[in-house]
């Protein structure tokens, strides 16, 4: 028994549940060491877009919590797709809009 080999096929498992949703992100340059770090192992530079961006594939357990990690991230980052990830995107936007306009749910 190779205790090594056996760990490494499990930790490859895992990683693989933990990321079976991918996307493709374009990042500002200046934030692509930071959105790799927070994602660990879960992403990859794939290259540099023609406009100077990095490419990068990030990945989660599931289209909602993909969206969900990425959502902070708009003021520099940019889903290209999948066009599910792009759609819960828009769901979350909504929701925040809704809960955060202008005087929606102040009291006193």
């Amino acid at each position: 028994f190779d205790l090594n080999a056996a760990w490494r096929r499990a930790s490859e498992r895992i990683e693989g549940l933990r990321g079976s949703v991918a996307a493709i992100v374009q990042v500002d340059p200046a934030a692509a060491e930071a959105l790799l770090t927070l994602f660990g192992a879960q992403a990859t530079a794939l290259g540099t877009a023609d406009d100077g961006r990095t490419i990068v594939e990030a990945r989660a357990h599931s289209v909602q919590a993909l969206a969900e990690q990425l959502a902070g991230w708009a003021a520099v980052a940019e889903v290209i797709r999948p066009r599910e990830v792009r759609d819960d995107l828009a769901r979350l936007g909504a929701l925040l809009v809704d809960r955060y306009a202008t005087g929606a749910g102040l009291t006193g």
